[in-house]
């Protein structure tokens, strides 16, 4: 799901909840039912969330075009191989305390 998406399936679920709460108080307050209620505003939870929560084709319609992976520089492949070294070191040197 691109960010487009995420944005539009926030909007289809809040929008969808609202409604579902307007449907349901309306029609519980006319009714005097409060399960009547909760079922209408139930229905359109479930009704969001499988609107809103699988990733649907439509909410790929704007595809992120990355940039190509670079090789480390020089720098970079100096300091992580500095960081392995200490960080095996100090694994090295746990386990051999707990052999005492």
């Amino acid at each position: 799901m691109d960010y487009e998406g995420q944005r539009l399936s926030e909007q289809i679920m809040q929008w969808l909840i609202i409604v579902a709460a307007v449907i349901g108080f309306l029609a519980g307050y006319i009714t005097s039912s409060y399960r009547l209620m909760l079922e209408i505003y139930t229905g359109g939870m479930v009704l969001a969330f499988l609107l809103a929560v699988p990733d649907w084709p439509y909410f790929n319609w704007h595809k992120l075009s990355w940039l190509p992976e670079q090789p480390p520089s020089e720098d970079e492949a100096a300091a992580s191989s500095s960081t392995l070294a200490v960080q095996k070191s100090k694994q090295g040197k746990r386990s051999s305390k707990g052999k005492r």
